[in-house]
């Protein structure tokens, strides 16, 4: 299968302080999971790879070519979902997806499905600074797909989400990267992790601990409670 996405000896400093410490790992259109504990390092490598953090050493490379120093094209490349609490609150969702979509120049309610899924039809003339955490959270992830991008980033996507919006993001991230796409998620839950990743990896204080391949992960899915059990079992005590 086509390579995508490839990390090599990626390793990035924060006040000379050593937050990712040498990953390498390639990505294939799917849905790819990034599993680890709080304080693992998830968020860092997800601004890292967008070009929102800089890295210190390493390569990245998307369809094989190295766009490493080529930080504007990873910025339009890979699509962020932006922090909740950085969106502006003085504007509506409506209008902040309006801005972005003219400084894209893309289309502002594409892709649909993701539109109505998140319900942003009912919340579009809210007040960000008004929003719950749940509203906010929708109007964020849809921020991250507008223009239908190739490569989506996501940072615990689910967090805030009610268990009926969760359930439709999810089954709408799996027809997403069907569509020879790449979907980036951190996570936390090992749940969602094993049932609905193609790839991934497990991160601890800044380290790879295993890459799980696609067969690894259709594997583990024929007994979701023993791979769990497996997973949990490589965290560190």
């Amino acid at each position: 299968m086509t390579t995508r996405l490839e990390v090599l000896g990626l390793k990035l400093d924060l006040k000379k302080r050593p937050i990712l410490k040498d990953l390498s790992f390639a990505i294939h259109p799917g849905w790819f999971g990034i599993l680890g504990i709080n304080g693992s390092g998830k968020t860092t490598l997800l601004k890292a790879l967008c070009a929102r953090l800089p890295i210190s050493e390493g390569t990245i490379k998307y369809n094989d070519q190295d766009v490493t120093g080529n930080l504007s094209e990873r910025a339009k490349t890979f699509s962020f979902a932006p922090d909740i609490h950085s969106l502006p609150p003085t504007l509506t969702a409506k209008e902040l997806i309006l801005l972005l979509a003219d400084l894209r120049k893309v289309s502002p309610f594409e892709p649909s499905t993701i539109y109505t899924i998140l319900g942003l039809s009912r919340i579009g003339d809210t007040l960000i600074g008004s929003m719950s955490s749940g509203m906010r959270q929708r109007v964020s992830l849809y921020c991250a797909f507008l223009g239908t991008p190739d490569v989506v980033l996501l940072d615990e996507p689910f967090n805030w989400l009610d268990p009926v919006a969760a359930y439709d993001l999810k089954r709408e991230l799996r027809a997403y990267a069907d569509a020879s796409r790449c979907v980036l998620t951190a996570l936390h839950d090992v749940e969602t992790f094993v049932t609905r990743c193609d790839q991934g990896i497990l991160i601890h204080q800044g380290k790879i601990l295993r890459v799980f391949d696609q067969g690894q992960m259709s594997d583990g899915r024929r007994n979701v409670g023993e791979m769990e059990a497996q997973i949990y079992d490589l965290f560190p005590r």
